[in-house]
């Protein structure tokens, strides 16, 4: 059995996914344009450090030769500095408010375990006497806010049912990051193959970005789905933030046979990543 599914293996819905990244893409800039500067994926980390080296070296000389009663207000400036300095000190984005951030993967989830996922500015359900004032229901708000995304996720849900779809959300991965070696949360009977479908990638060479499960690399030049209880990293060192649509799709809804039981010891499984005994799939 494969550890990755090329487009070719996923037949239609893979074409369907490719099909559609012009209108994700749109959607999720317009939808995160609030907190994500313009050129949050055109501008280097090289150039953002250069950018707060250069105001920090300014506020540093002011800080020393000026003779102004402003001195409490530049080391107020200079402790920001620093404290931007201890953890990837150049992406100054709050994240927190408005994607799942585990590190340097961060999601914009739309649906999580066949449950629609409103956005966090949504309101809250009031109910008062069996009657619902004032909200919409998160269907409805990711459908008000990713048209074309949501249609996407019910074209599947309507051919293929409800439980075809376990999981979909944007998927961001930072410049200069890499995520180590792990295997999934959920799906852990690997009734459903998580599919990649590639929105923004920046222009690297084949060592600076990709996915590698159980060994084999494969890179976001096409859509593409993985078992994500194999073992797998994925590892971006341009200087370019990545971004994905990640969508888990049952492997019935997809043709594909259900996994067989893998004798293969995890010690030797897990060697076959560290070692690279793999091969490049695309």
């Amino acid at each position: 059995m494969p550890n990755v599914y090329l487009q070719k293996d996923l037949g239609m819905i893979g074409d369907l996914l490719h099909s559609y990244r012009d209108e994700l893409k749109k959607e999720f800039l317009e939808s995160t344009k609030e907190f994500l500067s313009e050129n949050y994926f055109t501008q280097s980390t090289y150039e953002q450090k250069e950018k707060i080296k250069n105001v920090k070296h300014t506020i540093k000389n002011k800080i020393s030769y000026s003779k102004s009663p402003n001195e409490n207000y530049y080391g107020y400036v200079k402790k920001i500095l620093n404290r931007l300095m201890t953890n990837k000190w150049w992406d100054t984005t709050d994240y927190n408010d408005h994607m799942f951030e585990i590190g340097a993967w961060k999601q914009l989830p739309l649906v999580y375990n066949k449950t629609w996922v409103a956005r966090g500015d949504v309101d809250r359900r009031t109910i008062i006497n069996d009657t619902t004032f004032g909200t919409i229901s998160a269907y409805q708000n990711c459908k008000q806010h990713y048209p074309k995304t949501v249609e996407l996720i019910k074209k599947i849900q309507d051919n293929y049912g409800n439980d075809s779809v376990n999981k979909a959300t944007f998927s961001l991965l930072t410049a200069e990051s890499r995520i180590p070696v792990h295997t999934g949360i959920e799906n852990k009977k690997s009734e459903y193959i998580r599919c990649h479908v590639p929105v923004i990638v920046p222009n690297h060479t084949k060592d600076e970005l990709y996915l590698e499960v159980g060994g084999d690399k494969v890179y976001w030049t096409e859509t593409w789905g993985f078992d994500n209880q194999t073992h797998h990293t994925a590892k971006n060192k341009t200087p370019y933030h990545r971004l994905i649509f990640l969508i888990d799709i049952s492997r019935k809804a997809l043709n594909l046979p259900a996994k067989r039981k893998v004798n293969l010891p995890f010690i030797r499984r897990l060697g076959k990543i560290i070692f690279r005994r793999g091969v490049d799939l695309n």
